[in-house]
């Protein structure tokens, strides 16, 4: 960007130094026009006005010569801003004269051409033609549409895949957790029934126990003392067979409500599922 920016100031310099030069030899071109039209008044009618304008040519001439024979290092503005005419300046205009200023006006023009060769070609901001040489018969271009329609058509047809394989494993992801939900509620019911079992195993051997004990006194006759020992060991065994059913009652309460959330979670991740695969559908 740096460079082209200083491309572009190279070429506005250079072309208003062309201004500059183009200008002046105007000027001096200006010059020999009024020159040449005094003239050929002075030939038809010589009077004081044409004699006036005759010596007001010859003196802007001579100081538009004078300027240019300077070769002021600045260029300076045009002639009729920058130079102040005299009453004094009565020397004639002569053949010589004028033949200096036309080498002048020439010198000019050859430095205009001279700083006009010095600008350089910008590279243009539009897109440039193509080049007949990398141009492409209509079969072709035809044939690359069609291409490009096939490759645009299989990318759609992908991404619908792609978009339909998400679809079907966010399905499986939810029938999965539905059925890991399932195993976990079979886990608890196997649980329960195991704690159940041993709820009986131990209500049967309490209850064999008593049956021993009761068919062994049968035969002895037992004393008091070992009567209330009895006694107390049914009472205590009564107890504990009543906890144990509260217990039991308390787990089968417990199964009961975990089995109907999971019946819950279950109904409902079958309709999340059921509306899944009908907005896939």
């Amino acid at each position: 960007l740096s460079l082209l920016v200083g491309k572009y100031e190279s070429n506005a310099t250079a072309l208003r130094l062309a201004l500059s030069y183009s200008d002046r030899a105007i000027e001096a071109y200006d010059v020999l026009v009024a020159l040449l039209e005094t003239e050929i008044a002075l030939s038809s009618d010589r009077n004081s006005v044409t004699l006036d304008n005759r010596r007001t040519a010859e003196s802007v001439a001579h100081h538009v010569l004078k300027r240019l024979e300077n070769d002021c290092a600045t260029l300076g503005a045009p002639w009729e801003d920058s130079i102040i005419l005299s009453d004094d300046s009565e020397v004639s205009w002569t053949v010589d004269d004028e033949q200096r200023l036309r080498r002048h006006i020439s010198k000019l023009k050859g430095d205009r051409a001279m700083v006009r060769s010095t600008a350089v070609e910008l590279e243009t901001v539009h897109v440039e033609p193509i080049n007949s040489k990398n141009t492409i018969s209509v079969a072709e271009a035809r044939k690359l549409d069609l291409e490009t329609a096939v490759l645009m058509q299989e990318l759609m047809a992908m991404r619908e895949d792609k978009a339909e394989l998400r679809a079907r494993v966010f399905l499986l992801e939810k029938e999965r957790a539905t059925i890991e939900l399932k195993l976990n509620t079979r886990e608890a019911q196997i649980a329960a029934q195991h704690a159940a079992i041993q709820h009986f195993q131990a209500q049967l051997s309490d209850t064999e126990a008593m049956l021993a004990m009761t068919t062994g006194n049968k035969d002895r006759v037992v004393s008091d003392c070992e009567s209330e020992g009895m006694e107390a060991e049914l009472i205590e065994a009564l107890g504990r067979e009543a906890r144990l059913k509260e217990r039991l009652q308390e787990l089968v309460a417990t199964l009961e409500k975990v089995t109907k959330n999971s019946e819950l979670r279950h109904q409902q991740s079958a309709e999340l599922i059921n509306d899944l695969k009908l907005a896939n559908a």
